[in-house]
């Protein structure tokens, strides 16, 4: 009686199993590429930047003071790019320009509260000065966005489009867009008007806010709780 080779068993059982698993692996699913779009953050993010607006203000050779039609056309920039109390406008001069010129111009825009920074810049003819303004500009660049399919998504990914509507309408309405940047520095709180509305509820009259300052009104800085309608005395 002739015995079987174990060891024959095992080379035999070995070889099955390397062709089942080679047959199995000829069945799978290759890699998938990644679907544009397959993100759970927003795609389409508000996105500010910054332009530079430039203004060449020329002068008449010796004149200390621009022209009217100068001076108009600097006021046209100033207002058409809303240059407002506590903004900063850059103003470059050509070396060695007259101080009395930078003076005049530094003094009318301090009366409105505006900054100046200035500047040497080679490139300037000698009886000009250029003023720049910085300006913050809200955009969302990437929209409308379809370049994603439309359809079932089983993966539950966000459309391309999504957040454009969102993006596109904060970019419209914001009056300044630095503040979504950075916020601005909170002042003085005001109670006047609040503690009016009070006064006014409970005596029926109408007491002035003053000056618009902080301090409180003379009438209602006399209005005490025992003097007013239902107090208890």
């Amino acid at each position: 009686m002739h015995n079987a080779d174990p060891r024959s068993d095992t080379v035999t059982a070995t070889i099955v199993a390397l062709l089942l698993a080679v047959s199995l692996g000829g069945c799978a699913t290759p890699a998938q590429p990644t679907k544009q779009g397959a993100t759970t953050e927003m795609p389409n993010p508000l996105q500010v930047s910054v332009q530079k607006m430039s203004h060449l203000l020329h002068y008449a050779p010796g004149a200390v003071i621009p022209s009217v039609a100068e001076t108009a056309s600097l006021n046209t920039f100033l207002a058409g790019n809303g240059v407002a109390p506590g903004d900063v406008v850059m103003v470059e001069h050509a070396p060695g320009l007259d101080e009395k010129r930078i003076q005049r111009l530094t003094t009318a825009l301090a009366r409105q509260k505006v900054a100046v920074n200035l500047a040497s810049a080679p490139e300037i003819p000698g009886s000009d000065l250029r003023l720049t303004v910085d300006r913050y500009v809200a955009s969302a660049p990437n929209c409308p966005n379809w370049s994603k399919e439309p359809g079932n998504d089983f993966g539950n990914t966000l459309h391309s489009d999504y957040g454009c509507a969102t993006a596109n309408n904060l970019a419209a309405m914001i009056s300044d867009p630095h503040d979504l940047v950075e916020g601005r520095t909170m002042g003085p709180a005001k109670g006047n008007a609040a503690f009016a509305a009070m006064h006014r509820y409970n005596t029926g009259t109408v007491a002035a806010l003053g000056d618009g300052s902080t301090n409180v009104s003379p009438e209602l800085a006399t209005a005490t709780p025992s003097a007013l309608p239902g107090a208890t005395k």
